[in-house]
Formats: structure tokens, C-alpha cells, sequence
């Protein structure tokens, strides 16, 4: 499988903001109106202008300015009771001056010496976290970042600085008490060295709206911002470097592969080529299933506005189509030689064995895994079973007593052809006579023959002359066939004289057996019929 990594010539990189959470600082429970004290509440961080940016944290009480959150219904003027938007600290300022004391254009900024100088060209997302504080009277917009190589160094003002032009700023009226997103992509014209934050525009020039209920002439009718989380990051030239995506672009029918975007972006986007109207995802890794070739569209974007783009295409490649056949049953003494097909890279048979053929000659289930050019795998699987030829054996005489008994010829996988014509595996005659079956199955076939006899057959002479002449030495009875039939010899007091099962026809055994009339019992296991008589032994 081939492992796709696009090359990008500027990765994101890392936040240029020291201290970008305010974390590091210097906790003080009330404000200062000395801007100095900027560089105390926040180690990297100072404050632009004559203006004094505010300290926030949840590590002093409530009854401090800087305590947060702070109690609603203090007297201190402090601006209100939002938490931080991540860790315990954060930073106020002025933004919009609205009526107080007929003040305009009154305003405070925030400054940070980054880490590395912009590069010059180079494209930068800027990132923050702002939030309208409660207790003021009026929320505002163009809160923007203005990136400089050096600091303000004009006349001494409170107010909006001159001539300075944000790089980023936000259009929208933040009207929210909660932590919203704002930012924005530029690129640097100029190695600056200092970020700025705050309201650069006049307030003619500033949008803003009064918030119900909050009075315009007082300490609270201005605009006021808390500010956290702020991220300055190089990101990549949108017309020069596509971004990075990672992943196997090679699959096989019926598989996956995950594709990652490896820079950071605010959001990503992916699509089909072909159709880039339709998302199929916004995640940063993205799981693709195509049937067949397929290339993808991934989009990163920064603040809504900016887009890098880079176009990814999965070969699929064909599955080995093979087949062992379908499940089979071999005669004994026979085999069989399965195959794939030939051709392929490598074969795995459920043995561990590696040939490209294999012969059967025992009863199993046989697996192949073969594996192509592409090193794709397929399996089959066949069951062979193995049968021998028939057996059968009917009893050369059938005797039936009261109801005709079945005729079995069963043979598994077999086919049965009777005499009558019939075609089951068993049968039930209906008269005595000859009968005969032929069993058949892929193995071979055998006939076999029985007479079937009734109880109308049987004939028991009288008269028995035990002389030696040859003629009616013994009782014959016949009619029964191999049927045993048990015989009992009585004499004219009802005394058994003799008795012998299975009767062979051999009675009287005794040949100085007194001359006279005897009596006999004569039944058959299974049958409730008895046949009795006298019998006449004559010299």
C-alpha cells in the first residue's frame, strides 16, 4: 500500500503570544490607573497607550476589583462576574468610551512582544476569546489586532491611536456575556515584533448597541471586553503550499483508509472531486470507503474566510475472483485436485501449505487465501465428503403374519428403482409373490431379491411314516420359507413330547417313536396367529 504525505512548505506553527492565557502575572486585588502596572498583572504583556488594561482572577475573593467571580451586588465598580475561558486569568479593557463624563474615543489596548518576528509575506491566524462584561451599559464593535515592529512611541494619549490600522478585526457587535471566538488571517507586510489589541477605530466609525437596562451615564456606559486565549500562528500560503495529508492511497476492494490533515485548522472539509457541494466530513481525519478510484477534495479553513486545498485520489485495486467449486462428495478410493487459478503472488492452503494446487483424498473442509500482484487477499473454502456404493440385503424369504411388513432398502444419497416400480427407499407389499429393488448412487449400484410369504401359504400334512422308505420320513411344512416357526409336539394327554425352534422339518427325530395319533402347536414370533392339529404316525 502506497503512504500519501503532500508536502506543505509552511507547516502551522506554534503561537507566537507569550503568556497567551495571562497566567503569569502578579495577582493585585485592586486597579491602578498607572499603565506600569500592565507589566505587572501579566508577565510579556503592557499596556500601549496611557490606558490601563485590568487584571482578572479567580484566586482573589470577591471582595477585591480583581476578584473573580465578583458579586453582583458590591459596590465595587468592577465591570462583572464572568469567569475565565480557560485557567484562573484574564484581562479587561475599554473598548468603546459611549457617554461617560462626555468622554469619546476614550480608550485601552493591550500589547505582547512576540516570540519571533512576522515574516514578511507570510500568513498569520489570529485568535481570541472575548466577552462582553455584564455591567455595562453598551456592547461595540472593530475589536481588532494591529501588529507593529516596534512599540507606540506618539504623544502620551488616552484615546485611539493614530494612524494605526488592525491587521484582524472584528465587524460583529459582541453583544454575548459568554466567551466568544473571534478571529482572523493576514498577511504580514512588515517584521512585527509587538501585537496590539483594542478598538483602533473613532467612535463615529464604531458601531454599538446600549444594553437594556444598564445606564448611559455613569462609570458603566462604555463598552467593556474581558479577553483570553489569545494565538498568533503562521499558517500556510493558501496560493502556494496545499496542505499535508497522510495516508495509505492504495487500498484494496472492499477496504478503508484514513486520511489526516496535519496541520491545524478551524475546520476542514472534505469531498468527493466530483460533487463539491456535498461534505462528506468536517473532522480532521477523515475514513474513506471508495468501490472504485476515487480522489477526494480536502479544504482547511482559519476564521471562516481563508482556505487551503489539496486533492488526494485512493486507487482501488481488484480482488483475486476465485473459487473452489461447490461442496462435493468423492466415491471412496477416489481424489480430487483443487486450484484456485494459477498466477497469483502466493497461496495459503488451511494447512499451511503453499502450492498452488492441493489434492484431497480424505473428507474436510479445504480453505485457500491467495494473494495478487497487488497484494490483495480472497478466500474460498469447499467441503468434500466421501460416499461408498450401496449396500443392501433383503431377506431371501419374507414372511408376513397379520400385516404385510416394510421392505428397507435405505442407502444414503441414493436412488431406488422397486419391482413394482415404486421409487422410496422402503416398501410395503401388498401380496406375496417375488420382489426385488435396485439401489443406485454415484458410487456404484446393487439389486437384490426376496420372496415374500403369507400365512395362506403354509401347508401341514397329517400323516407322517417314519419307515425308512424315503416318503414322509418327517413333518414338511410348507409354505413359511426361512420364516422360524416354533413347533411343539404333544401327545393325546396334552404332554409335550418334543419341541424345536426354529423348526427344521425334521420331526420326528426318534425313529422308534411309538405309532398313534399326536397333536401340534405351531407359531411364529411377531404373529398372534397358532395353528394346531393332529398327526398320524404311521409304520
Amino acid at each position: 500500500m502506497l503512504m500519501l504525505m503532500l508536502p506543505c512548505i509552511v507547516l502551522h506553527g506554534q503561537n507566537l503570544v507569550q503568556n497567551p492565557g495571562f497566567e503569569c502575572g502578579t495577582d493585585v486585588c485592586d486597579f491602578s490607573d498607572d499603565h506600569n502596572m500592565t507589566m505587572k498583572y501579566f508577565c510579556n504583556w503592557g499596556s500601549a497607550t496611557f490606558g490601563c488594561p485590568d487584571m482578572f482572577t479567580t484566586s482573589l475573593g470577591p471582595t477585591c476589583f480583581s476578584g473573580q467571580p465578583s458579586n453582583p451586588n458590591s459596590s465595587l465598580v468592577q465591570p462583572g462576574p464572568q469567569l475565565p475561558h480557560s485557567g484562573k486569568r484574564f484581562a479587561g479593557i475599554f473598548t468603546y468610551s459611549g457617554h461617560y463624563n462626555n468622554e469619546h474615543n476614550d480608550r485601552e489596548y493591550l500589547q505582547v512582544i512576540l516570540s519571533n518576528p512576522l515574516t514578511v509575506g507570510a500568513y498569520y491566524s489570529v485568535t481570541m476569546y472575548v466577552a462582553c462584561a455584564s455591567r455595562m451599559g453598551f456592547a461595540a464593535n472593530n475589536l481588532g489586532v494591529c501588529f507593529k515592529k516596534e512599540s507606540y512611541n506618539g504623544p502620551a494619549t488616552f484615546y485611539v491611536l493614530p494612524d494605526y490600522v488592525p491587521d484582524v478585526v472584528e465587524k460583529r457587535i459582541i453583544t454575548s456575556t459568554e466567551w466568544v471566538k473571534i478571529c482572523g488571517v493576514f498577511r504580514a507586510t512588515t517584521a512585527a515584533t509587538i501585537a496590539i489589541i483594542g478598538n483602533f477605530s473613532y467612535d463615529p466609525e464604531t458601531k454599538s448597541v446600549g444594553r437594556a437596562g444598564l445606564s448611559n451615564d455613569s462609570y458603566y456606559a462604555n463598552a467593556y471586553y474581558y479577553i483570553d486565549d489569545v494565538s498568533v500562528e503562521q499558517v500556510p500560503d493558501p496560493h502556494l503550499s496545499p496542505l499535508t495529508v497522510t495516508g495509505n492511497t492504495e487500498i484494496c476492494q472492499n477496504q478503508s483508509t484514513t486520511l489526516s490533515v496535519q496541520e491545524h485548522f478551524d475546520q476542514q472539509f472534505w469531498f468527493l472531486a466530483s460533487d463539491t457541494a456535498t461534505v462528506l466530513s468536517m473532522d480532521n481525519v477523515f475514513k474513506a470507503s471508495p468501490k472504485e478510484t476515487t480522489t477526494y477534495l480536502v479544504e482547511g479553513r482559519n476564521c471562516n474566510e481563508y482556505a487551503v486545498h489539496n486533492t488526494v485520489t485512493i486507487k482501488v485495486d481488484p480482488l483475486p475472483r476465485i473459487s473452489l467449486g461447490r461442496d462435493t462428495t468423492l466415491c471412496q478410493g477416489n481424489h480430487l485436485t483443487l486450484s484456485p487459478g494459477t498466477g497469483y503472488k502466493e497461496y495459503h492452503w488451511q494447512d499451511n501449505s503453499t502450492a498452488s494446487r492441493y489434492t484431497v483424498n480424505q473428507p474436510g473442509t479445504y480453505t485457500v487465501a491467495v494473494k495478487n500482484q497487488y497484494d490483495c487477499s480472497s478466500t474460498s473454502s469447499i467441503h468434500v465428503g466421501y460416499a461408498a456404493p450401496p449396500s443392501l440385503h433383503l431377506n431371501k424369504d419374507y414372511f408376513n403374519c397379520s400385516t404385510f411388513g416394510r421392505l428397507s432398502a435405505t442407502n444414503p444419497s441414493s436412488t431406488y428403482v422397486w419391482s413394482s416400480g415404486f421409487t422410496d427407499s422402503v416398501y410395503v407389499p401388498n401380496k406375496s409373490g417375488v420382489y426385488w429393488v435396485t439401489v443406485k448412487n454415484q458410487c456404484g449400484e446393487v439389486t437384490d431379491t426376496t420372496k415374500v410369504h403369507t400365512l395362506a401359504e403354509i401347508f401341514i400334512p397329517n400323516v407322517v411314516t417314519p419307515n425308512d422308505d424315503g416318503k414322509n420320513e418327517t413333518l414338511m411344512i410348507t409354505g413359511i420359507g426361512d420364516m422360524p416357526g416354533s413347533l411343539t409336539i404333544l401327545n393325546r394327554w396334552g404332554e409335550v413330547q418334543w419341541n424345536q425352534y426354529p423348526y427344521k422339518n425334521e420331526w420326528p427325530t426318534n425313529k422308534s417313536l411309538p405309532t398313534g395319533s399326536y397333536y401340534f402347536l405351531l407359531t411364529f414370533p411377531g404373529c398372534p396367529e397358532k395353528y394346531k392339529g393332529w398327526i398320524e404316525v404311521i409304520k
